[in-house]
């Protein structure tokens, strides 16, 4: 996958949260203008509160507009330029709200000029930091505190008119001053919910970072690496590097396949090859192993290297004993030949720029993979290398029989080899 479209598809993630954060909030403030609206028309019927036909109007539109934000944020078309019109839309609308106010009331749009409708501007100023993008959460600070100041300057000759209880009311109302920093806090509030905004934009960025790394590793590794090793990869992600490593590699061969096979349809053969890849991986991950590859009906297993093993090899011997006795399970039809090698390796992430592998390659993997086509000649089902066996614990290294040099192909010295079957009792009461 090219960077380009990378960052495409973690835009496209960042804007499908968005959706989300903005049609919870809508939804909220939908409810809460709805309320406000009920109360002021209740408080207007009842005589409790005089002129309240303003502001249950006001937030009437209100819930209309949250509405529709809503029903826009759950069908997806909240993204591009239409982000900022929205925003700027909400920023604007108790500007709208005071210029009909002004234009359509005897009153005037004077005595809303201080009191809670004023606060709406802070709230749609913070409901902007539901679109992530911090440059629209300042955009509306600004135009809010610009559209209150054009709404004073238009209201301020009729603050005269006022019937103000005392003389904190007047001087509130006829000190310009007082306006003008209310504006000067809209812009300020804007500017913080921008930094709230980008926080959180870093934080889903930061969350979808860490599930792109997780499905990278899934398609480096496929689905044969244990949750372990695969948490460990991401928390060590120069394990994806490349890099020298001192690991056992075992290779594992299916014998007998192409017979099997001409007694089976293809739908049975694709069956039973699965069940018994299933089972040897079953048996390298257990053991905390990591399966390179499959090549057809061969598997490559590598410990020690990405997953660091107190004792690779031991744990590499006894993979393979298991993956012998999981044969049983298959009665009998099924047979393979194991080889298994200590060496030098070079692991990382190899491939394309469209499709990449993790993968170890060198010296280590021909060796193994040579001795396990000499089982069938040796007659036995797992091959080890004398330097394979000379990383074993004394008792698992005693438990096995040389066969003495044999010459490999690919190598100029002979490899000294050694049966890995386990010992049967008969061989344990002969060697004692």
């Amino acid at each position: 996958m090219t960077t380009s479209s990378t960052q495409e598809l973690v835009e496209q993630a960042v804007r499908e949260q968005s959706q989300r954060a903005l049609a919870s909030g809508a939804r909220l403030l939908a409810v809460f203008t709805a309320v406000f609206a009920v109360m002021s028309m209740v408080l207007a019927a009842t005589g409790l509160a005089p002129n309240q036909l303003p502001p249950s109007l006001f937030a009437g539109g209100g819930c209309v507009v949250a509405t529709g934000v809503w029903w826009a944020a759950r069908r997806r078309r909240l993204y591009g330029r239409v982000t900022f019109v929205a925003a700027m839309v909400l920023a604007l609308f108790p500007t709208v709200f005071f210029a009909l106010v002004q234009w359509l009331t005897p009153t005037g749009a004077a005595p809303f000029m201080l009191g809670p409708p004023v606060l709406v501007y802070f709230v749609l100023i913070l409901f902007s930091g539901f679109f992530l993008v911090p440059a629209h959460s300042v955009a509306a600070g600004i135009v809010a505190g610009l559209g209150y100041l054009l709404i004073y300057l238009w209201v301020q000759p009729s603050f005269s008119a006022l019937t103000l209880p005392d003389a904190v009311w007047r001087q509130e109302f006829t000190n310009p001053a007082v306006f003008v920093a209310r504006a000067g806090v809209m812009a300020f509030f804007g500017v913080g919910v921008a930094t709230l905004a980008r926080f959180a934009r870093g934080l889903v960025l930061r969350v979808l970072d860490e599930q792109q790394e997780a499905h990278e590793v899934r398609s480096l590794f496929g689905s044969y690496v244990s949750d372990v090793v695969a948490a460990k990869i991401l928390r060590e992600r120069g394990a994806l590097k490349g890099e020298r490593k001192h690991v056992a590699v075992l290779f594992c061969d299916l014998r007998g396949f192409t017979t099997m096979s001409e007694g089976l349809d293809p739908e049975q053969l694709v069956a039973r090859l699965n069940a018994y890849l299933d089972a040897m991986v079953r048996c390298i991950t257990a053991r905390g192993g990591v399966v390179d590859k499959f090549i057809g009906d061969a598997v490559m297993g590598v410990f020690g290297g990405v997953s660091e093993l107190a004792d690779p090899c031991g744990a590499a011997l006894l993979a393979a004993r298991d993956m012998r006795k999981a044969l049983q399970a298959f009665a009998g039809t099924l047979d393979n030949g194991i080889g298994l090698h200590w060496g030098d390796v070079v692991q990382g992430a190899i491939g394309s720029e469209l499709r990449r592998e993790f993968t170890v390659i060198g010296d280590a993997v021909n060796v193994a993979a040579r001795l396990e086509g000499l089982t069938r000649q040796h007659g036995c089902g797992i091959l080890v290398s004398a330097a394979f066996a000379e990383r074993l614990a004394e008792p698992m290294r005693q438990q096995l029989r040389s066969l003495g040099p044999v010459q490999v192909k690919g190598r100029s010295a002979p490899v000294e080899i050694l049966v890995g079957d386990e010992p049967s009792a008969m061989d344990v009461r002969e060697r004692s």
